[in-house]
């Protein structure tokens, strides 16, 4: 390939990602808005809007999330290519079952749409079809992350890996009770939806298990996010975030102090005066402040795996899988509120994130895995690196520390790759950390060595 055909293909890949990105980020306000809307629906906003208005914007909506389910697929693949060719976890397996549930969604989802436009009326079956696909599988791949992660934490005995593990786990049964509560509102919905108003009131089928169902879904609602709350903040103390002030602590507790306060008398007091002379706007303003505490939280735990990827970028781990991780976890928190859509409305505002609930599971899935692999491949590199320079300490009584970095720069490398030659055997996939980091980081042991023995000479 010739210089100026490698300059074409490298401008065209980057105006591709660039492409990708604008759509992810697109996909992502598209979806807190169509929580939004669905969250405020019969707060008489619908009978405010012409019903070819709604399902035009619901349309949009839709469209903008079928193309952005794409680019996520896409962007997963173009970035864990090392570790799906190892089949770590069965990730290919998983992989190949992601496109097939988002194949699924997507032609039910299309269905209902076309069924919208011609007939006016979308089936009551489809819309549980895809609340009941999309959250198997995101329930199936949590699950099996949780196990995981608590299978590490009895090896590494991580804090962190233990509270993922414990959040997963949880998430997963908060996932599996709201499917359960409104399976069973939807049963009593009759079988085509057509345009209506006002909201229609349903009772539950199962008796006074429902209330056990439903404080289940409250408890583990709240316990999910605080745990993930928790593990992000013990994940960034870990790979040494610093904190210089209150206000980094300021900062990261907003989000669970926004949660949180939606369950306090005394905030929902300060607005009290709206009840008598805004009614709606009160409404408005209190569900919208519920609906956006997810969508927030998830932007910070996704922030905290970025800020963990600045900090640790001359240590080998790949940004790539981190991204992933973090897009994950804010679509996760977005997508996971399907309650509203136990009341059938027309158009069904909230389907479009559901669809993208199994995605989201995925890539917090293959994120962290990745991101595990990538670390531990790294700390046997640091090992064997370390060992080396220890074995030849002796060498700093008579060369000092520039020479001996100089004399071991062969051995380093010739370390680096047997170690790696035997990584990518046991495991299929080569390092992220490269010959010239593992060159710096023999000198800073070497750094270490002589400080260490200048002291004892003290």
């Amino acid at each position: 390939m010739g210089l100026g055909s490698l300059h074409l293909h490298q401008f065209f890949s980057h105006r591709k990602t660039s492409a990708i990105y604008a759509a992810i980020y697109a996909t992502i306000f598209a979806l807190v808005l169509d929580t939004s809307i669905n969250q405020i629906y019969y707060l008489n906003i619908n009978q405010l809007v012409p019903p070819p208005i709604k399902v035009t914007l619901f349309i949009v909506i839709a469209a903008i999330s079928l193309v952005g389910q794409y680019c996520f697929l896409q962007f997963v693949k173009n970035k864990s290519t090392d570790i799906v060719k190892a089949n770590i976890l069965h990730i290919k397996t998983i992989s190949k079952v992601a496109y097939i549930v988002q194949s699924i969604l997507t032609t039910l989802f299309l269905i209902l749409l076309f069924q919208m436009i011609i007939q006016s009326q979308y089936s009551v079956v489809i819309l549980m079809s895809c609340i009941g696909i999309s959250s198997l599988f995101g329930v199936s791949i949590l699950i099996l992350l949780a196990s995981r992660l608590l299978s590490w934490f009895r090896t590494d005995k991580n804090v962190t890996v233990l509270l993922y593990g414990i959040s997963s786990a949880i998430i997963a049964s908060n996932i599996a009770f709201g499917v359960v509560i409104v399976t069973d509102l939807l049963l009593t919905k009759p079988d085509m939806i057509q345009p209506h108003f006002g909201w229609e009131y349903a009772t539950s089928s199962l008796g006074p298990l429902n209330d056990a169902i439903l404080y289940g879904y409250s408890i583990s609602s709240i316990s999910g996010f605080i745990i993930a709350w928790i593990s992000t903040i013990v994940l960034l103390r870990q790979f040494s975030v610093r904190w210089r002030d209150k206000a980094h602590w300021i900062i990261v507790s907003m989000p669970l102090a926004y949660f949180l306060i939606q369950f306090q008398p005394f905030f929902f007091n300060l607005f009290s005066q709206l009840i008598g002379s805004q009614p709606i706007l009160y409404n408005i303003v209190i569900t919208l402040f519920i609906t956006y505490s997810k969508p927030i939280g998830g932007l910070i735990f996704g922030g905290a795996f970025w800020s963990i990827t600045r900090r640790l970028r001359n240590s080998g781990i790949k940004m790539d899988y981190t991204t992933i991780s973090a897009l994950g976890f804010i679509l996760l928190f977005i997508s996971n509120q399907m309650l509203s859509l136990s009341s059938a409305s027309y158009p069904p505002f909230g389907l479009a994130a559901i669809t993208l609930l199994g995605l989201s599971c995925y890539m917090i899935l293959v994120g962290i895995y990745s991101s595990a692999i990538s670390i531990s491949q790294n700390v046997k590199l640091r090992i064997a690196i370390r060992k080396l320079v220890e074995n030849k300490s002796n060498l700093l009584d008579s060369i000092g520390a520039t020479q001996m970095s100089r004399y071991l720069e062969n051995e380093i490398f010739d370390a680096y790759n047997k170690v790696t030659d035997k990584i990518q055997d046991d495991i299929g996939i080569a390092p992220s950390l490269s010959p010239t980091e593992a060159k710096e980081y023999c000198d800073i042991v070497i750094g270490e060595l002589e400080r260490s023995r200048s002291s004892q000479k003290a």
